[in-house]
């Protein structure tokens, strides 16, 4: 476990063991097999949906029904999204640490009246996810007899990922948590074995590194997979709510996906101002190999291209842009997993969210609290009194 800092409770580090949470997993197992669904309807936002998101659209398979993701109370989406979902074939999990979350109570309880309205039985279909104790989420789930998964008090929600909050989900998609897992596990005990040269601890150095004694405030998370544009989402929830605090300190995370923003966001990052660190994913090994072959291509200046694999030219694309960036002297580090699977999404949820933790350890914040967003909590509560 990483050295504890003055503002950080100990307990908070409960996150890092629940790769071997066996009973739960079962549990989880034992209990997605008795559901019959063709849609899967998640209801949170934050850290309650963005792991489980990430986990569906990184791992998703042939297998996996379609996935609808109420993470915003905007009332149009609500609307075009529920009418174009048969309820009846669906599942619903809905997800809040707190419990109270009052977006998510929200699109729960709108959801909630159509489908009595439409005279649809749900309670068996629904799913919910929250902590053990007189919140709002775990009173319905105990007056409605919905099936309810708890998570600890002490994981904090953006770190759950790898408990319920993030391998329900999972599982109802049909994908295989135990491998998820058993790479979380791998990473943890290399970890234990060497954490100077664990990955994580060499991300949270060079991370701390460029933003203080090289400037560069920008942190950009630049995977080379389409497949991975969740887990840039997730890992800008985990980074900015965890280390931006006091006022002053806080990396900024931007997101770009390779080569799509090579297109877009890439002249900035080249000549614009030299203020950002580079996070590179590369996916060594693509699933599916689709070779670029025509006649056209023959005598063409772009003749190079041909018999090359998409997966051969998008890499060759991102090693030519991480080169540019050394030779100008634009800091960045590349984390490579060989292929896109369960266990090696595993390892890198834990590396990030490892990294994140020593982070926080670096700077000396807690990265488990979010007291900044609690004014804005406070003040839409008083509007929505002053209104009624």
């Amino acid at each position: 476990m990483p050295k504890k800092s003055s503002n950080t409770s100990s307990k908070m580090y409960e996150f890092l063991h629940l790769p071997e949470d066996e009973k739960t997993t079962k549990e989880i197992q034992k209990y997605v097999k008795t559901l019959k669904y063709k849609n899967i309807v998640m209801i949170g936002i934050g850290g309650s949906i963005l792991g489980g998101k990430m986990l569906i659209e990184s791992l998703k398979n042939e297998k996996t029904p379609r996935v609808i993701a109420l993470d915003n109370i905007d009332p149009d989406f609500f609307t075009e999204i529920i009418s174009k979902t048969n309820l009846k074939e669906s599942i619903f999990v809905i997800a809040s640490k707190s419990g109270d979350t009052i977006e998510t109570i929200a699109n729960f309880i709108a959801l909630k009246n159509i489908l009595e309205k439409q005279k649809i039985s749900w309670r068996k279909n629904a799913i919910i996810i929250t902590e053990n104790n007189d919140n709002f989420l775990n009173k319905i789930a105990k007056k409605e007899k919905i099936k309810c998964f708890h998570i600890s008090k002490d994981v904090c929600g953006r770190f759950s990922v790898l408990g319920p909050m993030g391998l329900v989900p999972a599982a109802l998609a049909k994908i295989d948590i135990n491998k998820i897992l058993k790479g979380a596990i791998s990473a943890k005990n290399i970890f234990e074995k060497t954490p100077n040269t664990h990955p994580a601890s060499i991300l949270a150095e060079m991370q701390f590194k460029a933003y203080t004694k090289q400037k560069k405030p920008i942190t950009v998370i630049f995977p080379y997979s389409k497949k991975l544009s969740s887990f840039a989402d997730w890992y800008i929830q985990l980074l900015s709510e965890s280390i931006g605090k006091n006022k002053k300190i806080g990396p900024t995370p931007l997101k770009a996906i390779g080569v799509t923003d090579q297109h877009s966001q890439l002249q900035l990052f080249m000549d614009g101002p030299d203020n950002k660190f580079i996070i590179f994913i590369e996916i060594e090994n693509f699933e599916n190999k689709i070779k670029i072959n025509g006649e056209s291509l023959k005598n063409s200046t772009l003749s190079y291209l041909q018999n090359v694999e998409m997966g051969q030219l998008l890499n060759a694309e991102k090693r030519a842009i991480e080169e540019t960036f050394n030779k100008k002297g634009r800091p960045n580090i590349t984390l490579k997993l060989n292929k896109l699977n369960e266990e090696n999404i595993g390892s890198l949820i834990y590396i990030f969210e490892l990294q994140v933790a020593l982070l926080g350890e670096i700077f000396n914040v807690n990265a488990f609290d979010q007291p900044g967003v609690e004014l804005g909590k406070k003040l839409t509560k008083k509007y929505l009194n002053a209104k009624n």
